[in-house]
This record gives structure tokens, sequence and C-alpha cells, in this order.
């Protein structure tokens, strides 16, 4: 439940006008509101006819409240990923990197049932990728080959290995924040942002994009759903 100094806040902001009636409704909703999983922490970007969050995703929280089990143990870790199990972590388990970089997520947690963005909000699947690369003039099939200089204008301007910033053109501003193996170890943060859809190629892999600190192209992939990438959300 929501303290009573955030209860006072909401009250202060009421306009006067605010009935009785008006008032009772707005107690039985916020007597239902869990309070840790309805803000939207990021700006919003438009791409073509899509809108894509601006942050990679950092919660810890199922949209019903239960919380998604944080990681550390690397055994741990590959035994979540095997069983189908939703896990999240901090880069080298660091909490310092997460204002920057955000959490890694497996695949299981990213496509719980249970729901892991906020509503009007969504994991993007393959073809909502490959929409917004199409709109950004990259080729027509995404595979290993990359799609030419999108990666570029998607790369945000700071944090990125031997001057391989980008030029964040659409405010995107992908971050290199590694990725966790399956078996656990961490990789990579500095060079390579990897961000998950939620379409599957298997029992075991799952497709993703990857931006590389050395090229201006933007990657597709299909690898193990034990992996601990990021999560950029889309628009329903």
């Amino acid at each position: 439940m929501f303290t009573k100094d955030q209860l006072k806040r909401v009250f202060e902001l009421l306009p006067e006008s605010f009935s009785e009636e008006q008032l009772l409704i707005l107690l039985s909703e916020i007597d239902q509101i869990n309070p840790a999983v309805v803000h939207i922490p990021w700006d919003s970007i438009s791409i073509g006819n899509q809108v894509w969050a601006s942050k990679n995703f950092s919660e810890t929280h199922f949209q019903n409240g239960n919380e998604i089990p944080y990681i550390e143990d690397d055994e741990l870790w590959e035994h979540h990923g095997l069983l189908g199990k939703p896990a999240w972590c901090f880069y080298n388990n660091d909490p310092s990197t997460e204002p920057i970089y955000g959490r890694l997520y497996n695949w299981h947690a990213a496509t719980d049932p249970r729901g892991i963005a906020p509503k009007g909000w969504k994991l993007p699947s393959d073809s909502d990728w490959e929409e917004m690369e199409k709109y950004l003039e990259g080729t027509a099939v995404g595979d290993s080959s990359g799609f030419p200089q999108i990666g570029l204008k998607l790369k945000g301007k700071h944090h990125w290995n031997d001057a391989g910033n980008g030029s964040d053109t659409l405010g995107f501003n992908a971050i290199p924040a590694g990725y966790r193996a399956t078996d656990g170890p961490f990789r990579d943060q500095g060079g390579t942002a990897n961000f998950w859809s939620t379409t599957d190629n298997s029992h075991q892999n799952a497709f993703y994009r990857t931006l590389y600190f050395y090229s201006a192209n933007i990657f597709r992939y299909n690898n193990y759903k034990s992996n601990g990438i990021s999560i950029r959300c889309i628009k329903e």
C-alpha cells in the first residue's frame, strides 16, 4: 500500500471541485494499486509508427507484484535457465552498474506470463525489431550479416569502448551493458548492447539484437534463453 505521505500528496493535488463520490472511487482504485509497478521509468521516442523506451528496462517485480528472482551465484543462474525459471542480475553482481546499464534478464523473465512491462508497454517481438530496422533503411531480411548503419543511429554517445560511441540521432541511447552467459560469467560490458525479443527459435533459443562497439550495424542472432541481456520496451 501507499504510505501516509504519498496519500497526503495525492490529496493535495486534487482540485477543489473533486466530489465526495469521485473521492470514494479514487480511494477504491488506490487500494488495488501496487505502487512498485505502476510508474513508467523512462522517456519514449518515436521511430516510424512505433514508440520505444529510451532507457534499458530495470525493474524487479512482475506486474502482479511478484518479485523477479535476483540470482548472483553462477551455478544457480545456470540452474534457473535450464529449468526455464525467470532471473535477473546486475552486471558483475555490482549494483553500482544499474543507473547507467540497467539490469540483465534471462528470456524466461522477459516473457513470463505475469508480465514484466508496465501497462501499455510490451517487449518487442522479432517482427517489431524488423519493422524498426526496415524503417531505418535496413535490409529486408535480418541475419548475422547485420543491418547497415542502423547501429550507429541507435548507439548512445557515451560508455562504448575504443571510440565506439554512436551518433544517437534517434534518442534510442543504446548502452553497452554486456551480458551474462548461460553458465554465469559476465562479458562485454562496454563492448556490446544486447536486447531480447519475445520470439523464440526453439526450446532453448530465442532471437535478440546486438550492437558492437566496432560496428555501425545491428545484428540479429538467436541464442540461449538462459543468457542474461538487456530489455527495451515498446508501446503496445
